[in-house]
């Protein structure tokens, strides 16, 4: 909802700016890929919370009390097996649909970040050029149009990368969980030897977000798009007549 608000405030300030025609060819491209990384993001919020599911199942396991209502022994230890195999389909599943998201958003993603990357940079550029050129009250709504502008892309980047790091931390949690629980199973061989597969499962596999290679959705993506949007300022600005 904050998104969409200041998606309307844009577009509203645009409007002071630019004639109409002009306003759909330079804010259409920008909302629709802002868009789309708010799709993508909300994808990544499930992920991260079905992670988080996963990771509190397997700390279940750590109460020993949790079947209260099966006296038998050995019926507890084949629901603790059965539940977790059901662990492993599901972590195996999640992975599954990571790769299958990563790969459908990786190209719009790449052009994304890289047009985020070239239109923000051109209106940073123009602003200050615009301090020696344009009138005060000019000035002042054109540096409000290119500031929301900006905050908007500052903040669909940073609300991507943290959802993509919690998703790996999430991951790399697993296998610490299970690590632990295998102390507390050493004397039970079935629990163990399902944990065991389990371990070997995870270990085979990795949650990433990326665009084919090319870009890595994490910290170091703001680091990238900042030293980039900087360095191609001081270029412009030195090299401007």
């Amino acid at each position: 909802m904050v998104h969409f608000f200041l998606c309307f405030v844009l577009f509203v300030c645009e409007l002071f700016v630019r004639k109409i025609y002009a306003e759909v060819l330079w804010f259409a491209p920008f909302i629709i890929s802002s868009w789309v990384l708010m799709q993508y993001t909300l994808l990544l919020i499930i992920i991260s919370q079905l992670f988080e599911s996963i990771n509190a199942t397997i700390l279940k396991f750590r109460d020993l009390n949790r079947y209260q209502t099966i006296n038998s022994k050995v019926l507890r230890q084949e629901f603790d097996v059965k539940d977790i195999y059901c662990i492993n389909n599901a972590i195996m599943q999640l992975c599954d649909v990571c790769n299958q998201i990563a790969d459908f958003y990786a190209i719009p993603t790449l052009l994304i970040i890289v047009y985020f990357i070239t239109t923000t940079t051109y209106s940073i550029y123009y602003v200050i050029l615009s301090v020696f050129l344009l009138k005060e009250s000019d000035f002042m709504i054109l540096s409000t149009v290119i500031g929301i502008w900006t905050f908007i892309t500052v903040v669909d980047m940073v609300i991507v990368t943290l959802n993509v790091t919690r998703i790996t931390r999430g991951f790399s949690k697993t296998p610490h969980h299970i690590c632990s629980l295998l102390h507390r199973y050493s004397m039970n061989f079935s629990i163990r030897e399902a944990l065991l597969d389990l371990l070997r499962d995870i270990s085979h596999r990795d949650v990433k977000f990326t665009t084919y290679g090319v870009i890595t959705l994490d910290g170091s993506l703001l680091q990238t798009i900042f030293g980039t949007m900087v360095t191609y300022l001081i270029i412009l600005v030195q090299f401007h007549d």
